[in-house]
């Protein structure tokens, strides 16, 4: 289970006419806080303000965007905030892969986002 940020469909919406997923899987989903949270976890707290500030493309199937919520991309358990745009599956990319290439997103003109707190299992 994880605590995260879900993209708002509004939201979703206006990043994928600004930035056309690169790769054939579209993902787009949400921002994770938190991974390995206890089944009665509750949702992070709803931020303030949530922007997309980088972009990061790997070159070999994975595509994402760095997040800062409420003024940091620094995840509370580690890591940084951010949304896994797209992958290419057949090349063996998946989702987690946004990750490890995150630390190098070029930095982009803010895009504010609104989003849902949610638990997912």
């Amino acid at each position: 289970m994880y605590t995260a940020y879900e993209l708002t469909e509004k939201s979703r919406k206006v990043l994928y006419i600004m930035y056309r997923p690169k790769y054939p899987d579209f993902i787009g989903h949400h921002i994770t806080e938190e991974f390995g949270v206890a089944n009665d976890s509750a949702p992070p707290s709803t931020p303030t303000l949530v922007e997309v500030v980088g972009y990061i493309d790997d070159g070999n199937g994975v595509e994402g965007f760095l997040v800062e919520v409420d003024g940091t991309s620094n995840r509370p358990s580690g890591g940084q905030y951010h949304i896994t745009w797209s992958i290419d599956r057949s090349n063996g990319r998946k989702p987690f892969h946004t990750n490890n290439i995150i630390g190098d997103a070029k930095k982009i003109s803010p895009v504010k986002i609104d989003v849902i707190p949610n638990v997912f299992k």
